[in-house]
């Protein structure tokens, strides 16, 4: 453990993401978190742990590294189980 640095957590802004675009927008919004969730845990290893209101001045997500390499796969299922429900949940 000496000498290590570790991420605990941490939380990122995505002004983009704001309340008009949720409202106006809401899968435009929805696609635009699963591509951010995806994004942080084939680049980073980090799984989505929370995701502030948006607002005005955008959204909050916060993020937590995997534990392990045995928790990649089924967090990638679940990006692609709810990618797959918001696709296809007007049909």
């Amino acid at each position: 453990m000496k000498g290590e640095i570790r991420v605990i957590k941490y939380q990122a802004g995505y002004p983009g993401l704001n309340k008009k675009l949720s409202v106006e927008n809401p899968k435009a919004y929805k696609t635009a978190l699963i591509g951010i969730r995806l994004t942080e845990l084939q680049e980073r290893g980090m799984k989505m742990l929370k995701t502030g209101r948006p607002n005005s001045g955008g959204t909050q997500i916060t993020f937590i590294p995997l534990k392990s390499a045995e928790e990649y796969q089924p967090e990638l299922e679940k990006i692609i189980c709810d990618g797959n429900e918001m696709l296809f949940e007007n049909e």
